[in-house]
Parts: structure tokens; C-alpha cells; sequence
């Protein structure tokens, strides 16, 4: 039988008292990830407009017959000039709003209200960044009451893919297109998602790799999401490997894919598409800053102190065809 506790007749205890201090942690716990593996990856560029443009080329193709008579008199054949691609630069920010009053408090682990959500809100934007460059988004030029939309990664990535619906005309630009690459069909809406999906294999690996090979692509990365990153360690080949590793760990993961074609890293990526798998040559990719993350002041309109982060910038497909995607898979 459990024995009745009753504290004694006129114990003060602290249900009572109002003057006891807080027991409040000088710190804050955030474990939102700040990782931009994509933006970090492919590396930077300047723009110097709002549409920033490239060229790219191909060389003839091989002739198999070409023998020539001694002598012969040679006539040139037609010259196809390198076409020119483009990409319009979108605009990305965050508002900050604090009170003087707020300012002005001794708030746990923080020293000033104002500088610590301008820190918070960068890091916010970097990964509104990451999404977009690896997402599927059509390009928008904009105007007046419409916001510029640069074209993203799974909308430009047309020539070496596995998808559900490879026959889809909308599926974005093709590779070498005589008009600038953001008016190639399919450029103002991205990719059509297929309506059904399917586990990922390493046949569909294979199929784009071989693929970029063909296309002449040198391709060293595989950026995918979480899922699909435990199931491309899950591949067959995983259960004839041999290595030295501790007795008291158990490995589970793939960090590289040794291909027929080279060696590729694969990097799991949070802000990627589950759905996508994308292979890269960072060589032929890069973001290109009109105007890199900088903080402004909003104008004073009351009792607060206001300022914005801002970033304009679009993503340079410098050759398409270096790259390459596996399209349509399950998310879960």
C-alpha cells in the first residue's frame, strides 16, 4: 500500500511564490539544415544583366566514309554557328521586422532580436536558393506586376534522362536548340512530371550514364534526395563488396558509384526533388550572381527597426547535354 504524502500544515512551496527566477537555457536548438550541397558543388559566376547568356557548340559529326581523291578540289561544306542560351535572373528575399522595444529586452542566448533574425533569415534564403536551382521550375522573363523565374536544373536537362515520360514534348529545351534556350519549348514550365513512378535501379543508372558518355559528358557527382539515396546504396553490387571496417559497425551506405565510365560521388541532398535523380558534371554548371545576399534597410514606419536580405541570381546550364537525370520515382 503506498503511503500518503502531505506536506506540513503552512510549508510555503513554489506553486505559491511569484518571485522565483526562470530556469531558461542560454542557448537555442536548431537542427534545420543549412547544407546548399548544389550551390557549393557547381560553383559561382557574375552577371552582369537581368538575362544572362551563354553559347554553347558541338563538333560534326564523325563520317565513317570520309576518303578523299588525291587532288580533289574540296568544297566547304555549311557552318553552323554556336547558338546562344539564356537564363533570367530571380529575385530572392527576406523581411525582418523588430520593435525598439524588442530590441531593447535581455533575451536568452540572444544579444540584439534584430541581428540574430538576420542571421536566421540568410540561412532561410540560401535554402530557398538550393530548392530552386535543383527543382523543376519553367523561367519567367517578368514584368511590372510579375516576378522574373529563373529556369531550374530539371527543366534544362533534356538529353540523357530515364523518365516515365520521355516522348513528352514539354519536358524542356532541347540540347542545341538554334533559339536562345529559355524560349526552347517547354522552358516556361519545366519538366511534365509523369503521373505514375517507379523504384529506382541500376539499370536506369546505367541507361544515363551510358547516355552522358555518349553525348561526350564527364560526369563525377549524383546529387538525390534521402530516399533514394538509401536505395542507391541498396544496389546489388553493394552485397560483393569487401572491405576491413570495425566489429562493431555495421555499413550501410554507398558514398561512391564505381561506373563503367568513371567514378561518381554520391552527395544526399535535402533541398533535391525526391523524385529526381540528377547526375553532374559541375564543370558545366554554374550560379551566376547579378547581385549576391547582401542586407538593406527598409524604410522607418513605426516603432521598429526593418531591414531585408536580397539576392538576384539565376542558374547557367553551360552545356545541358554534360549532365544528366533519372526522372519519375517513388518518394517513399
Amino acid at each position: 500500500k503506498e503511503i500518503e504524502m502531505v506536506a506540513a500544515t503552512g510549508t510555503l512551496q513554489t506553486y505559491t511564490v511569484k518571485g522565483n527566477r526562470e530556469d531558461l537555457q542560454d542557448y537555442i536548438y536548431n537542427i534545420d539544415p543549412t547544407d546548399t550541397p548544389m550551390i557549393m558543388l557547381i560553383g559561382e559566376d557574375n552577371a552582369t544583366s537581368i538575362k544572362h547568356e551563354w553559347s554553347t557548340d558541338s563538333l560534326i559529326a564523325t563520317d565513317s566514309g570520309n576518303a578523299q581523291i588525291e587532288g580533289d578540289d574540296y568544297a566547304a561544306a555549311t557552318q553552323t554557328p554556336p547558338p546562344r542560351l539564356e537564363n533570367y535572373c530571380q529575385i530572392s528575399a527576406k523581411a525582418v521586422s523588430v520593435s525598439r522595444t524588442q530590441r531593447k529586452m535581455n533575451h536568452a542566448a540572444i544579444d540584439d532580436m534584430l541581428d540574430y533574425q538576420i542571421v536566421r533569415n540568410g540561412k532561410s534564403l540560401k535554402r530557398d536558393a538550393e530548392t530552386i536551382i535543383c527543382g523543376n521550375q519553367g523561367y519567367n522573363v517578368g514584368a511590372a506586376t510579375v516576378a522574373r523565374k529563373l529556369r531550374s536544373w530539371e527543366s534544362w536537362v533534356t538529353s540523357n534522362i530515364n523518365a516515365n515520360n520521355v516522348t513528352t514534348t514539354a519536358q524542356g529545351a532541347t540540347a542545341g536548340a538554334t533559339t536562345a534556350g529559355a524560349n526552347a519549348a517547354g522552358a516556361t514550365v519545366g519538366r511534365t512530371d509523369a503521373s505514375t513512378s517507379r523504384d529506382v535501379t541500376e539499370a536506369m543508372l546505367k541507361d544515363v550514364l551510358q547516355k552522358v558518355y555518349s553525348s561526350g559528358g564527364d560526369v563525377s557527382h549524383i546529387m538525390t534526395g534521402p530516399v533514394n539515396k538509401q536505395n542507391l546504396s541498396a544496389f546489388s553490387g553493394r552485397s560483393s563488396a569487401r572491405q576491413n571496417i570495425e566489429e562493431d559497425k555495421i555499413q550501410g551506405a554507398a558514398h561512391l558509384y564505381a561506373s563503367d565510365f568513371g567514378d561518381l560521388t554520391i552527395i544526399p541532398n535535402r533541398f533535391n526533388r525526391e523524385r529526381s535523380i540528377l547526375v553532374v558534371d559541375p564543370e558545366y554548371a554554374s550560379v551566376a550572381y547579378f547581385d549576391r545576399m547582401h542586407e538593406e534597410d527598409l524604410s522607418k514606419t513605426g516603432d521598429s527597426d526593418r531591414k531585408f536580405l536580397i539576392m538576384e541570381y539565376t542558374l547557367c546550364m553551360k552545356n545541358e547535354a554534360a549532365h544528366g537525370a533519372i526522372f519519375d520515382l517513388t518518394t517513399s
